[in-house]
């Protein structure tokens, strides 16, 4: 059914991707029209987590993570959304007259896939997944370029390393590509590490005194 559907195009997938200036309000998030933000679009009414906690651990809300509207920084919301077409649910109803449950089952399911797929395609540069390009901001972009950039020496090992990977063939130009990311992916620090708990330091023991055996006679 998967070969029929592309085959046949019974899917129109759509999307939109929307960015507006907000800020927080307690625990709600206000949306503005432009970056004046003198006048208001909407609301979203977070929720602060309800459970109890241990002493030190905070109740968060979405709120808690976009600048508050006190602090005078600007900040901004996004947002996409994603469907695999209207055109499932009309394609779903022409195996039910058939009693057909299964392909109208399918139907529904490839659909929901389709959307997931299609929320993936909308973070795409290149054909590679990036980090959320399209949601960061320039100055980001620039400061992330600036701190990689490599020196002549790393240059030429990076290259020793592709010719490694590319085997003595001639490489695409995609191949260089993915293997100058997984090189640098490998290579750049990763944010969890900061998170993980540091090592205990060894406990200093106290210098034991050497016992010497006795030696028996045979």
């Amino acid at each position: 059914m998967l070969k029929k559907i592309i085959a046949e195009k019974w899917f129109a997938p759509r999307g939109v991707i929307g960015f507006w200036p907000a800020n927080a309000v307690g625990d709600d998030i206000k949306l503005f029209t432009e970056e004046a933000r003198s006048q208001e679009l909407g609301t979203f009414f977070t929720l602060r987590q309800q459970l109890t906690k241990r002493d030190g651990k905070a109740n968060v809300a979405l709120s808690d993570f976009v600048a508050p509207s006190d602090s005078g920084k600007p900040d901004y919301i996004g947002g996409f959304i994603v469907t695999a077409g209207i055109e499932e649910v009309a394609i779903a109803e022409r195996f039910e007259p058939a009693n057909d449950d299964y392909s109208s089952i399918m139907v529904k399911a490839l659909a929901d896939r389709f959307a997931e797929a299609y929320a993936e395609r909308m973070h795409e540069k290149d054909g590679m997944l990036a980090p959320i390009t399209l949601w960061e901001h320039e100055a980001d972009r620039l400061q992330r370029r600036a701190a990689n950039a490599r020196t002549d020496v790393e240059k030429v090992t990076l290259r020793r390393r592709i010719a490694e990977i590319a085997g003595g063939t001639k490489p695409s130009k995609a191949e260089l590509r993915n293997a100058v990311r997984r090189s640098h992916a490998a290579d750049a620090p990763k944010p969890y590490d900061a998170m993980r708990p540091a090592a205990p330091a060894p406990a200093d023991h106290p210098a034991r005194p050497k016992r010497r055996l006795p030696v028996e006679d045979w």
